[in-house]
């Protein structure tokens, strides 16, 4: 939670005149449930295939941990700790299992309350699956049974006490010298699980979720916890980590998008992003209780930062994994007025599920940050019941109705001195820029290409069909390369295309050279997370044309233009280029005329120098093959 000073209620008079009128009518969604079924609770077995009797262990030694924050709010937890010699998978004991092999990696720090691996991948390799689980934890935590694809390497869910076990899953298929991975730095967190949790870590007065089950807005209240979670990152302005809190949304279509919404001060670049994991259902069991709720899970593996900005302060992401069985998609709703009751849902200091009871008591406020001295254009909650703290940084503000809760706003921060003022994002300023998402009503929002074609080597010249499709795409774009040469025009279909392209299409093309071709698809968030899916390449390599069509088209030539080629016929020489060597020009001289005719290696074009002496391009050989009959000589 970010720490505000100051207002100057003319100055965001004047600024709003500036920003886009705030909205004449309002945008509404209903919360859903997620009905993902592929994440247990954590009072099932641990999924750990192999037996981990000869594990790699990795003794850390004692690191300086300074849980001083440059980011008011956003509380610090830990370090990220290189490891003077990574872990390599070369050095790891495989144990074969059903579908493939695995190994154990188990670290050790005796200063850590929680602990994190992190796993460099140069290749963003796929066949490797991984599970971890810390001493504190009742099973594995955040597993993923899904392939991951990552450029560089994936910061792996968050475990429980000062040792944590990595179980690496390869399949079978996969040779034990082909995996380029890692294991490089680990995350030691030293607050957290050995603190009681309720109420635990909070140092204001603040109300337990679980504790308020007889108010009338429980049920909805319910919900808005079951979309609330608590984000691990490492932060790339100084390599540490970091909690703060945000909600899962629903979208108009109901489509179970995992559209997420946080702090810019928490979330602020894709760097930070693709470290993120969230914990879910992190709430007391029952009332008064330090032990966790046993729907208790972790999603890893990053999000896609969509949006955010520095003074309007939201960040708009889509995660990467979708959260676990009985999450909720909030609903949310842009009518916010001054008086307008509503709920704070958080994690201060990290800690379970807290709720925050309060009336929103002034739009459009102008607050100055107290770190940094920048503005930031906020709606300010005062509260009856509770408040926020550091770790609430990014929690959602919702009203509830109808046993439903409504989405209308991130928690920016407050007062340093009084935690019951709550200064939130100004959700009507800046939803301009999110409603494409919010109001999305398609369950494809990344592209995939199919794509058809021939692939081959060809005489010359080539004919070439090329028929693509796509599902989730909203734009296309193509790229051609000819003898190292982007193809600059889209339509012409010698070659290949470039620039915009229909999502879905079949194309005709005579091709005379080698020609690289590249089609790239944009879906409602950007391309797809694996590369693959979104861009798709084909090369046609082409034979070079045969001295005897050359020659052929030599005697047509001089045939049909005798007035330019004379005397006939001419003696045909094959000489290199010295100009672009390995390229070679075939040529034929006319003394008579002075003329010169003659094809270049270098594009397969049609060149003639008349008496002016002065060289033209006359049009690609194919052409002139087909216009003289000579193509298939």
């Amino acid at each position: 939670m970010m720490k505000s000073m100051v207002f100057h209620p003319l100055l965001a008079l004047l600024l709003g005149l500036l920003l886009p009128p705030v909205l004449c009518h309002a945008d509404k969604a209903e919360p859903v449930l997620s009905s993902n079924t592929g994440s247990p609770g954590n009072n099932l077995p641990s999924p750990f295939v192999g037996s981990g009797v000869n594990p790699w262990v990795i003794n850390l030694p004692t690191v300086q941990v300074d849980l001083s924050s440059t980011t008011l709010g956003a509380i610090k937890t830990g370090v990220v700790a290189p490891l003077s010699a990574p872990v390599l998978a070369s050095q790891l004991s495989w144990e074969p299992v059903v579908g493939g092999r695995t190994a154990r990696i188990r670290v050790i720090s005796t200063q850590a309350e929680r602990l994190r691996f992190h796993v460099a991948m140069p290749d963003g390799l796929s066949p490797l699956r991984f599970r971890v689980q810390g001493n504190l934890n009742s099973a594995t935590v955040g597993y993923d049974d899904a392939p991951v694809s990552r450029e560089g390497g994936i910061w792996l869910a968050v475990t429980d006490g000062n040792s944590a076990d990595l179980e690496v899953f390869a399949s079978e298929g996969v040779a034990k010298d082909k995996l380029d991975f890692k294991i490089d730095s680990v995350n030691v967190i030293t607050v957290g699980a050995s603190v009681p949790r309720n109420i635990g870590n909070v140092q204001e007065k603040q109300y337990d979720l679980t504790c308020l089950s007889s108010l009338n807005t429980y049920p909805g209240l319910e919900k808005a916890a079951s979309a609330t979670a608590l984000i691990h990152y490492i932060s790339s302005k100084d390599n540490k980590s970091y909690v703060c809190t945000g909600t899962l949304l629903a979208d108009a279509g109901a489509t179970q998008t995992p559209w997420f919404a946080t702090a810019n001060h928490c979330i602020f670049d894709q760097t930070t992003a693709d470290t993120a994991a969230f914990e879910w259902f992190f709430q007391a069991s029952t009332c008064g209780s330090d032990l966790t709720d046993y729907r208790h899970w972790i999603t890893f593996g990053g999000a896609r930062l969509l949006y955010t900005d520095v003074y309007l302060e939201p960040a708009f992401l889509i995660l990467y994994k979708q959260p676990p069985l009985g999450a909720v998609f909030s609903g949310w709703d842009t009518n916010i007025q001054v008086g307008d009751p509503v709920w704070a849902v958080h994690h201060p200091k990290g800690d379970h599920t807290m709720v925050s009871f309060g009336n929103i008591s002034a739009l459009g406020q102008v607050v100055i940050d107290a770190t940094t001295g920048g503005e930031h254009l906020v709606n300010t909650v005062s509260f009856v019941y509770g408040g926020v703290e550091g770790g609430s940084s990014g929690s959602g503000l919702f009203s509830v109705s109808n046993a439903s809760p409504y989405w209308k706003g991130t928690l920016f921060g407050g007062p340093e001195k009084n935690y019951q003022i709550g200064d939130y994002s100004y959700l009507n300023k800046y939803y301009r820029h999110i409603k494409t998402w919010l109001n999305n009503t398609s369950t494809e929002v990344y592209p995939k290409v199919f794509l058809n074609t021939t692939q081959k080597t060809t005489d010359y010249p080539a004919n070439v069909t090329v028929e693509w499709s796509t599902t989730g795409a909203v734009a296309c774009s193509a790229m051609a390369i000819v003898a190292d040469n982007i193809v600059d025009f889209l339509t012409d279909t010698r070659r290949g295309w470039v620039g915009s392209v229909p999502t879905s299409a079949k194309l005709e093309m005579k091709v005379g050279l080698q020609t690289d071709y590249t089609l790239s698809c944009q879906g409602l968030v950007g391309s797809a997370i694996n590369s693959d899916d979104s861009t798709k390449k084909f090369t046609v390599k082409v034979n070079p044309p045969t001295l005897n069509q050359i020659n052929c088209l030599f005697d047509w030539a001089e045939k049909t233009y005798p007035d330019l080629f004379s005397p006939v016929p001419g003696q045909t020489v094959v000489t290199a280029d010295p100009f672009t060597f390995p390229y070679y020009y075939t040529y034929r001289t006319y003394s008579n005329t002075g003329a010169y005719l003659g094809v270049s290696s270098l594009d397969n074009h049609v060149h003639y120098i008349a008496s002016d002496k002065k060289l033209q391009d006359v049009d690609e050989l194919w052409k002139w093959l087909e216009k003289s009959s000579c193509q298939s000589i």
